[in-house]
C-alpha cells in the first residue's frame, strides 16, 4: 500500500510549486518555508509508530513532566510496566525526568541500570557516572534531557 504521508505531501508540494509561477522571489521563498513547515508537520503527526506511544504523545507527556518536575518522586525512578512488559502511560517520560531530578543520588557502583534493562552486546545499561546518562538515553529522551539542562 502506498503510504498516505507521501501522497499528501507529493500534492502538497506540487500544489505549492503550481502556485509560485514566476511570483517575486520573496514570496516564493516563503512558500517553500511554508511548504517545508507544512510537510514536516505532516509527517509527525501522521507517521506511525513502530512500537510506543506517538510522538506527539510523548512530546505532550515529556512537557508535562518537565512542566511539573517538582511532583516528580523517587518511586517515578522505577517504570510502570503491564504484565507482558510494555511501560503504561507516561511512566517513562516521568522516568527521564526523575533521572534528571535525581541523578545526583543515583548509586554509581554499577548497580543501576537505565531503563531498568539488562545488557547486551549492542547496549551497555550500567551507569557508573552522571555524564553517561544522556548519551543512553533514547529518542524524544535526549530531547527531555535537553530541555531539562538548559
Amino acid at each position: 500500500m502506498f503510504p498516505i504521508i507521501v501522497l499528501m505531501n507529493a500534492a502538497l508540494i506540487y500544489a505549492m510549486m503550481k502556485k509560485t509561477g514566476k511570483n517575486h522571489a520573496r514570496l516564493t521563498k516563503r512558500r517553500y518555508v511554508l511548504t517545508q513547515l507544512l510537510t514536516m508537520c505532516l509527517v509527525i503527526v501522521l507517521f506511525p509508530q513502530s512500537s510506543g506511544t506517538h510522538i506527539v504523545v510523548q512530546a505532550t507527556d515529556g512537557f508535562n513532566a518537565i512542566q511539573h518536575l517538582e511532583d516528580i518522586s523517587l518511586d517515578d525512578l522505577k517504570l510502570k510496566k503491564d504484565k507482558s512488559g510494555y511501560v503504561i502511560g507516561d511512566s517513562s517520560e516521568r522516568y527521564v525526568a526523575a533521572l534528571y531530578k535525581f541523578r545526583h543520588e543515583i548509586p554509581m557502583d554499577g548497580s543501576f541500570h537505565i531503563y531498568e534493562r539488562d545488557g547486551n552486546p549492542k547496549f551497555d545499561p550500567v551507569i557508573t557516572e552522571v555524564g553517561q546518562i544522556p548519551d543512553k538515553l533514547s529518542g524524544f529522551h535526549k530531547v527531555m534531557w535537553w530541555v531539562l539542562d538548559l
